[in-house]
């Protein structure tokens, strides 16, 4: 009557695989993976690093353009002194304000401004390339996490069926039905499903920790996450490679910094241009002075400068060479990145495909297994298959869930990659 029993629990706990893939978890609260991101956003340090750096160089824009405006200064002074004396005066004071602008560069103040403009865009590229690479970390260990998670559930319940096997070999042992050979195995299935077990375990423990490092989440071996482990996006199947290709180009933060880099080296070449040209300022001021010898005691004066560096050895010519070749070594790293976005973009989509064609490969060996389960099962029951054939029905039908979930995971990880690459920053 024990054994009956057993058998059907083990029927019962045999069942309960097919809703560890499914995916159903229950009630409790969860964390979805967008809180997991908006928290990470928010947290990262590295992120906070990289926006303090755009305010640098949004704060420089507004210092290159106070370069074109009037410069404006005053003094005053008081002294005694010998050196002028009158009688008993010795005292001496002076005061006074002056401007200066500068009214023509060739256009070199309007370029500096022009260059500090395109690396402000440059490093909010920057920084939006940092913001994706902690979402692609956040979302690989959040699916990491939803896979071992599976994982460890399936490892439980697999614990679980090895240990009855082992109490049931047991008493057939004892019913003088049983061999000694199902007891070996079974012993065998119970210290490889508890080894599985463990090791799943230590990398939730790690995972949660990663997660929690990253999103400052209090997040727990107890903290459920949202299951969109068994999610495809056949958006991206449906759509071809040059599309995507596209999309990128539009996207990807590293190619439009590159695009601001150049620009902004254009702008800097015109600044060392306009160098070679005489340089036009106009300026005005007043000046008082009190000094006993002398009656006129203010004056004003007002005029224009112009000054040219004729002759400076070759430092122009060499200087201006140099930022040419610099603006050239842009340009050939943006062709390179597009050839090696492309190749990427290509691969990334053929694996993506490959991955989920895989899953449904899969899917035909878990129900291949499950039902060759479900029959030796019956004929166990029955008396017609042995102990040790039902363990290794056991142990296929395991090893094909672990891979199924495995898949998903894969899969996952490819469209996180791709979401990488084409610059997508809505996911």
């Amino acid at each position: 009557m024990k054994l009956f029993f057993k058998i059907f629990i083990i029927t019962i706990l045999l069942s309960t695989y097919s809703r560890i893939v499914s995916g159903q978890s229950d009630s409790l609260p969860v964390l979805d993976l967008s809180t997991c991101i908006k928290a990470a956003l928010n947290y990262s340090p590295i992120l906070k690093e990289g926006y303090t750096k755009t305010e640098i160089k949004k704060n420089t824009i507004s210092l290159t353009k106070s370069s074109q405006l009037p410069y404006l200064s005053s003094s005053v002074s008081y002294n005694l002194t010998n050196q002028n004396k009158l009688d008993n005066n010795y005292n001496s004071a002076s005061y006074g304000i002056n401007a200066s602008q500068v009214i023509w560069q060739f256009g070199k103040n309007k370029a500096i401004t022009e260059q500090s403009k395109y690396l402000y865009q440059a490093e909010v590229s920057n920084y939006t390339a940092l913001q994706l690479d902690v979402i692609v970390q956040v979302k690989l260990f959040y699916y990491e996490y939803l896979k071992y998670a599976k994982l460890l559930e399936l490892a439980k319940n697999n614990v679980e069926q090895a240990e009855l096997f082992l109490s049931a070999a047991k008493e057939k042992k004892d019913l003088g039905i049983g061999k000694n050979s199902d007891i070996l195995k079974s012993e065998s299935d119970v210290a490889d499903a508890k080894y599985i077990y463990s090791v799943n375990e230590n990398y939730i423990t790690k995972l949660n920790f990663e997660l929690r490092c990253l999103t400052g989440l209090n997040i727990t071996d107890r903290t459920k996450l949202q299951d969109d482990l068994f999610k495809a996006d056949i958006a991206y199947s449906a759509t071809n490679s040059d599309t995507l290709i596209s999309m990128a180009k539009k996207n990807y933060p590293e190619l439009k910094m590159i695009d601001d880099l150049i620009l902004s080296q254009e702008a800097y070449i015109k600044s060392v241009k306009a160098d070679n040209y005489p340089k036009i300022s106009a300026g005005a001021g007043y000046n008082w002075y009190y000094n006993p010898l002398f009656k006129a005691n203010d004056f004003w004066n007002a005029g224009i400068t112009i000054s040219w560096d004729i002759f400076s050895g070759y430092r122009k010519k060499y200087q201006l060479k140099i930022e040419n070749l610099q603006s050239d070594a842009f340009t050939y790293q943006k062709e390179n990145l597009l050839l090696n976005l492309s190749k990427e973009i290509n691969n990334q989509y053929l694996l993506l495909n490959e991955n989920l064609t895989l899953i449904g490969i899969i899917e035909v060996l878990l129900k291949s297994t499950t039902e060759n389960l479900n029959i030796v099962l019956e004929e166990y029951k029955q008396g017609v298959s042995s102990m040790l054939e039902l363990a290794n029905a056991r142990t296929e039908n395991f090893r094909a869930n672990e891979r199924y979930i495995n898949a998903w995971y894969v899969y996952q990880v490819s469209k996180v990659q791709l979401e990488r690459t084409l610059g997508l920053t809505n996911k």
